[in-house]
């Protein structure tokens, strides 16, 4: 054989090895990973992940995430980088290691996020709680909203609580977070109710454009709640409860009289 010959098939099997590596990577990212904990670096303000932090990298290449703020759009790994391309122009990178249960997220600064894979179902987005279909009552309000729009996004977010709890139930995962989620509900072992208003300033309020719309919104879920007629499940497992909550919920209608005229 040729000496060129040679050279050439070893490079393009360099270029081969490459390339399943990084398709390798790649299928190792696109998971859905919650956070777990972070590094940080002295003498630097640190990029700070809250406790609720999660990533859903899908194999089509979109992607949800929140960080603290709700973002949305594609996502590709080249070149050792996770890039995050948000709709809304926002580009993030971090370096990117994984081994498809566990991934290390290095930010510019050199924070190190590490997150840990959860369970999903391939092909069924309606089932993930974390998708932007069950996620748009996470996108912020950048103006006042009317009653109609106010009850658009109640209604996203109890639909996201259905796909929860079911996603729970299916997975069959020993607990799950509600107490720290943003949320105008409040969870017991038996039960839910509406917060009061002090109890929505933690971060339920960061969703909508004043403190008015906020209120309002939970005006609108008490009375909702009140003209529902729930009946509780007849269930030991709480997660199963809680889908049966809400899935009455979900299907009552939701009265004419919400859509009020505001002062």
């Amino acid at each position: 054989m040729h000496p060129y010959t040679a050279l050439m098939k070893y490079v393009l099997l360099l270029a081969a090895v490459a390339l399943l590596s990084c398709e390798s990577q790649q299928e190792k990212l696109a998971r859905l990973w919650f956070f777990t904990h972070q590094t940080t670096v002295a003498g630097k303000r640190n990029v700070r992940f809250p406790a609720t932090s999660f990533l859903l990298l899908q194999k089509d290449g979109r992607f949800t995430r929140d960080f603290g703020d709700f973002q949305h759009g594609t996502w590709k790994f080249a070149d050792e980088k996770l890039m995050l391309d948000s709709d809304n122009r926002l580009v993030s990178e971090y370096a990117a290691v994984s081994d498809g249960t566990n991934l290390r997220l290095t930010a510019p600064d050199g924070m190190e996020g590490y997150f840990e894979a959860q369970p999903v179902k391939a092909g069924k987005e309606e089932a993930n709680p974390f998708a932007l279909s069950n996620s748009k009552w996470r996108i912020k309000a950048n103006q006042k909203e009317s009653d109609a729009e106010l009850i658009e996004r109640l209604k996203n977010h109890l639909v996201f609580w259905e796909a929860y709890f079911t996603w729970a139930y299916e997975n069959e995962l020993n607990s799950i977070d509600v107490r720290s989620l943003p949320t105008p509900i409040k969870m017991y072992s038996n039960g839910f109710k509406v917060k009061p208003p002090e109890d929505l300033r933690k971060n339920w309020i960061k969703l909508f454009y004043d403190s008015s719309d906020c209120l309002r919104a939970s005006d609108l879920l008490e009375q909702h709640i009140k003209r529902t007629s729930i009946t509780f499940p007849r269930t030991d497992h709480k997660f199963k409860m809680f889908v049966g909550v809400f899935q009455q919920l979900n299907a009552s209608k939701w009265e004419n009289d919400d859509i009020g005229v505001r002062p």
